[in-house]
């Protein structure tokens, strides 16, 4: 008796959970394809399958199929493990009962890997020469496991010898050409529908033999009274004695003669293509099966039965692929089981197989595809069909011949990114395969990187140049030519090139900056501005000393710069100004390089100072002098550096200047600077200029003067200035009357206040003299009384005299103001019509106009300030309104 029934398994797909309930289990599986099972249960056992996947999302629910004979244990048959991926049922079965559909583990998985890119990898395709199935697919899994890819999958077959230990044979062999990214399931499907293998899977493990390998159980009988089905069926329609063979990529057709087939009818064709392949051997060795398929009519026989006592049991007594006698009306036949379908249901086993002709066994998956013959027909499904129209065949180019790189140049762009130009070149193409010539139209290049798509180009002539490659990237090229007529040749040995990456872009920075040259002049305007011309050593290699072109530098100096193209540069600096310089480079790609070291610089003073003055016209009158300059220097003209002339005066040393002293008043161009004297006194006079930078030119020639007293005739009304005056001088003098006198408040009251007593005093004096010379005169002719009287006057006289020429030393009185100090003392209060000074030594200190006072500093007690008033006193200052 056999039990069959079906079992979680947690997703491992290797820890056995609890037994499903099931109503039905349907287990299909086809030789070398994909195992199908159908599982029908209750409401209640699929809504736990339902919860079991939202309680688990991204896990697959895995079930095993399992099978006991006679209450012996549970064992596995081939293609046991499955994955459920759908649901389905019918709302208007009263039953409700679901079905679940799965497919087999190993499968599932191979159909979620794919051909991945690799090295060796052109225009998206991977190719192999002459590799078995083994060796092709332990490759893809090896790589597909490396990317993380089905970590519980393994295999027991190698490149050498297949998962029986058996060797693959020559035979089992041929060129392969796959597209990238194709499913591995597509791969195997393929190798199988070649004739390259058969499998199966046990569980993780997926196992792959020679072709047609199975066991021989011809004892095991299929057939018979006890069988509820033996349906049958042959086909003569695929039988051909010739087969046309269109590979994909090869030049020219294959017509091969299929030795042995009927020939009653003649010459019965047919065609096939045979996608990737680009030689005849390989077409001649894959077209091996379907040749046989074609010698005889296929014929399928299928029995159906129920798994009792005494009958065939699957999985046990026979499986796929195995060698079973088949009992027909024609008699026992021996025949390979290509289909086993076992169906469970209220604990009963219903089995059905298919078998195919033992000379078909190999090919009969091919049958039920793309590759059965038709007479007449293509064998479709694993080529693109055949050509548009036929034609004579042309042989194709030969490969060219000595590719190599021309030229292998860096450079750097404007943006600063690097970039190479590669220059490919190889020899011409002149004869095609067969020797004859042929007429090149261009050629194709292929160049790829190590793990990337290759990328065809068409280029004319024999080089291809291109400036797409990334630096420092190896790329592989390769080479075909391409005729007018026909189809390209063969692709030449591939190289590798390794674009060259440009040195370092960055240049360094300048050394050597310094100072070739610092002169200055005045510009009209009377600035001084230096002109300084820099140099410094040029720049040629970047920082990792290769050789850079230097498109320009820049100079900055202050807060300024300049851009110069050579290593120089002349910029404009203030006279006297420092500032620090530094200049940098710049690539012809618009790099710039770092700053050179600092350097400080002082703009240049004009060279030499002022030329000497004329020499001064000395003019003197009441006891003064006046220096006249005419504006001019020797030279000429003053130009714009010049600022003024200073007015020297020195008294005369045994006629010569003694100490030479510099008056407060300054010229800017022609004119007069007066100064008082003493009444016959000798005195120098010479003028100084001075430019715009403070610079004291030549001293003019030096000119001397006798000094004019004052006499009656020099009195001018409204003004006077005298050292000495006659003693008559009193007599009319009037200071009250003077209207160039003004009383200021402070230290000017003070002085006025003194200088009126002192105009009293001398009035005073002046009758008194008057008086005193009256009584003299009239005593001269009277007795000795009279003459002392005269004695006493003339005395008086005397002494008013003396008080006349006091003040006269303490007051002088000019054309334009009036000036009081003490004698020999060095500050002295001027007073004119519109202001009054104190100076020292000439220079004023403080002065007075009419909308101003100007004082270094101003001590009082009281000052108002507009409306406010300032008051100091007891410690403390008061700011008050008024």
């Amino acid at each position: 008796m056999m039990h069959v029934q079906l079992r979680r398994y947690l997703p491992d797909a290797t820890t056995p959970a609890e037994v499903l309930d099931t109503i039905e289990i349907r287990h299909a599986g086809v030789a070398s394809a994909t195992a199908a099972i159908t599982v029908r249960v209750s409401l209640a056992v699929a809504d736990g399958i339902r919860q079991w996947i939202e309680d688990h999302p991204g896990q697959a629910f895995i079930v095993g199929l399992e099978y006991s004979v006679d209450s012996g244990p549970w064992q596995a048959p081939r293609n046991d493990l499955f994955v459920l991926y759908k649901g389905a049922a019918d709302d208007t079965d009263p039953a409700r009962v679901q079905q679940l559909t799965g497919m087999d583990w190993v499968s599932w998985q191979t159909a979620r890997t794919y051909l991945h890119w690799s090295p060796a990898a052109v225009n998206n395709e991977r190719s192999w020469t002459a590799i078995s199935a083994g060796g092709l697919l332990a490759t893809l899994v090896g790589e597909s496991k490396g990317r993380g890819w089905a970590p519980g999958l393994s295999i027991d077959f190698t490149a050498t010898a297949d998962s029986a230990g058996v060797a693959w044979a020559a035979g089992d062999k041929a060129d392969q050409t796959f597209r990238l990214l194709t499913p591995v399931s597509q791969i195997l499907g393929a190798l199988t529908e070649q004739g390259m293998c058969d499998w199966w899977s046990e569980g993780r493990k997926l196992r792959l033999f020679r072709p047609g390998t199975g066991t021989d159980h011809t004892e095991v009988v299929l057939g018979g009274a006890d069988f509820t089905r033996a349906p049958g069926e042959w086909d003569f329609s695929g039988v051909f004695t010739n087969l046309t063979v269109v590979p994909e990529k090869a030049y020219t057709w294959l017509y091969l003669t299929n030795t042995g087939a009927d020939t009653s009818f003649g010459r019965l064709e047919a065609t096939m293509t045979q996608s990737d392949v680009a030689d005849h051997a390989t077409a001649t060795r894959l077209a091996q099966p379907t040749l046989e398929g074609g010698k005889a009519a296929k014929r399928e026989q299928s029995y159906e039965w129920v798994v009792r006592d005494g009958m065939p049991r699957p999985w046990v007594d026979f499986n796929i692929g195995d060698l079973v006698t088949i009992d027909t009306a024609f008699g026992p036949r021996v025949e390979r089981v290509v289909e086993l379908v076992v169906r469970v249901t209220d604990d009963q086993v219903v089995c059905s197989a298919v078998m195919g002709d033992k000379l078909l066994s190999a090919v009969a998956r091919r049958d039920r595809r793309a590759q059965s013959a038709v007479i007449g027909s293509i064998i479709g499904g694993s080529g693109n069909g055949l050509p548009s129209a036929g034609g004579p065949t042309v042989s194709a180019p030969v490969a060219p011949t000595g590719l190599h790189v021309d030229s292998n140049t860096p450079s750097w762009q404007a943006d600063g990114t690097a970039l190479a130009t590669i220059v490919l070149a190889w020899d011409a193409v002149t004869q095609s395969e067969d020797g004859s010539a042929v007429d090149v139209a261009g050629y194709e290049v292929a160049h790829r990187l190590a793990s990337g798509t290759a990328i065809v180009e068409s280029v004319s002539g024999i080089s291809f140049t291109t400036t797409a490659w990334e630096p420092g990237i190896t790329r592989y090229a390769k080479v075909r030519a391409v005729p007018r007529v026909g189809q390209p040749g063969a692709w030449s040995t591939e190289i590798a090139v390794t674009p060259a990456t440009p040195a370092s872009v960055v240049p360094k920075a300048p050394t050597g900056l310094a100072v070739v040259s610092n002169t200055a002049a005045f510009l009209a305007d009377g600035r001084s501005i230096a002109t300084v011309t820099l140099g410094w050593t040029p720049v040629t290699q970047s920082v990792d000393n290769q050789t850079v072109t230097i498109a320009e530098y820049e100079v900055l100096y202050g807060l300024e710069t300049v851009r110069v193209r050579a290593a120089s540069a002349t910029v404009k600096i203030p006279t006297g100004a420092t500032v620090s310089v530094t200049v940098r480079a710049r690539t012809s790609i618009a790099v710039w390089g770092d700053p050179s070291t600092a350097l400080p610089v002082t703009g240049a003073a004009p060279a030499g100072t002022l030329a000497a003055p004329t020499a001064p016209v000395l003019t003197s009158d009441v006891s003064t002098v006046v220096a006249t300059w005419d504006g001019q220097l020797t030279s000429g003209a003053p130009g714009s550096s010049f600022d003024f002339v200073y007015t020297d005066v020195a008294p005369d040393v045994a006629g010569a200047p003694g100490t030479w002293r510099t008056l407060g008043q300054t010229l800017a161009g022609a004119g007069s600077a007066s100064f008082p004297g003493v009444m016959d006194d000798v005195m120098w006079v010479r003028f100084r200029p001075v430019d715009k930078l403070g610079r004291i030119g030549a001293a003019s020639a030096s000119r001397s003067i006798v000094v004019v007293g004052t006499d009656g005739d020099n009195i001018v009304a409204g003004s006077i200035e005298v050292n000495h005056v006659s003693p008559s001088f009193g007599d009319s003098l009037n200071l009250q009357a003077n209207g160039s006198i003004n009383l200021l408040a402070g230290r000017a009251d003070a002085a006025a206040e003194a200088l009126n007593a002192q105009q009293s005093e001398l009035d005073a004096q002046a009758v008194q003299l008057a008086a005193a010379q009256a009584a003299a005169d009239a005593a001269a002719s009277g007795a000795s009384a009279a003459g002392i009287a005269a004695a006493a006057a003339a005395a008086q006289a005397a002494a008013a005299q003396a008080g006349v020429d006091n003040l006269s030393l303490a007051v002088q009185i000019t054309p334009t103001d009036v000036r009081i100090s003490r004698p020999g003392a060095p500050v002295a209060l001027h007073l004119s019509n519109d202001q009054a000074s104190f100076r020292r030594n000439g220079v004023a200190q403080t002065w007075w106009d009419e909308t101003q006072m100007i004082v270094p500093k101003l001590k009082a007690s009281q000052v108002i300030v507009g409306q406010t008033v300032i008051t100091e006193g007891a410690g403390r200052t008061t700011w008050q309104r008024l």
